[in-house]
């Protein structure tokens, strides 16, 4: 649909890989507690509704505790051990995988490792949350990522494969390809996208825990004719991370705008070559992600 100063789009977004949007926020294991193959989520307020007396007694008591390793480890382990009571009374559930689950059953109110002075490292056990409504629990792709995102395809097309310059800063590079040095000339400044929600039927799982690892994207082999590991390969370092799961079709829906300036005069608008419509958005898109997808699975 259009209007006089807009063309407006109807997005209906799909996922086709696993996809983590980064809040900064983590779930404990004072707020989840993981059965079988399926994590559930509970809030404060809901825990206390499903422990006993007896049992809220036991956790005051932990917490009366001066503040140690010693305590967060019985902390987790309470509420490991009152898992059925507070699985009754949670209030979102997601699939992990058993790999997650099994390290949560091993680790869970245990020590992961002691330093030589003595001093116990904890078994943290964070999961990075995505990004969502809070009193949903279902997902949301921001705008402002999905702008993102768009705005790196354009970049790629207008430098045409040309190599920055020397030293060149990448917001000096994007305003040198996009032509502006003030707010008003940025060419992306004429579309504007909503929020993407999470529309997906409500008995379907909202979002799902993986590991995200690193891995070299091209075996390298050393003089001695063995493979050579990153230190992350060795060590086995990974990320648990709550992600959006893949492939559910149209699961997101949203709106892009492109402002219409045409026939507007103004010395704060951005250069007429870069004023792009939908059309040229999606082959944008089209031209810089679909390599990469097909390499990466290729690649998988």
């Amino acid at each position: 649909m259009s209007d006089k100063r807009h063309d407006v789009h109807q997005l209906a977004i799909t996922a086709l890989a696993p996809l983590h949007i980064g809040t900064g926020q983590d779930l404990e294991p004072t707020s989840y507690v993981i059965d079988g193959e399926d994590l559930y989520l509970f809030s404060p307020e809901a825990a206390l509704r499903a422990l006993s007396e007896r049992a809220r007694e036991e956790l005051i008591a932990i917490l009366g505790a001066a503040p140690t390793v010693q305590l967060i480890k019985q902390v987790q382990a309470f509420f490991h051990r009152n898992s059925e009571a507070l699985i009754a009374e949670s209030e979102h559930a997601m699939p992990v995988l058993p790999s997650i689950a099994a390290e949560y059953s091993q680790r869970v109110g245990k020590t992961a490792q002691r330093e030589e002075s003595g001093r116990e490292i904890i078994n943290q056990l964070t999961i990075a949350r995505t990004y969502g409504d809070a009193a949903s629990g279902r997902p949301i792709l921001p705008g402002s990522s999905l702008k993102g995102a768009i705005r790196t395809a354009l970049l790629d097309l207008v430098n045409d494969g040309e190599a920055p310059q020397r030293g060149e800063r990448n917001r000096d590079l994007q305003r040198r390809l996009f032509r502006y040095r003030q707010f008003d000339l940025d060419p992306m400044r004429l579309v504007q996208i909503g929020d993407a929600r999470d529309l997906s039927p409500d008995e379907t799982y909202a979002t799902e825990v993986r590991y995200a690892v690193n891995r070299k994207r091209q075996q390298v082999i050393g003089k001695d004719g063995h493979e050579i590991e990153s230190q992350a390969e060795k060590q086995n370092l990974r990320q648990v991370l709550e992600c959006v799961p893949p492939l559910r079709p149209q699961a997101f829906m949203g709106q892009l705008g492109i402002q219409d300036v045409a026939g507007v005069s103004s010395q704060k608008l951005p250069d007429p070559s870069l004023r792009w419509s939908f059309a040229d958005i999606a082959t944008a898109c089209n031209q810089f992600y679909q390599p990469i997808l097909q390499r990466e699975v290729l690649e998988l």
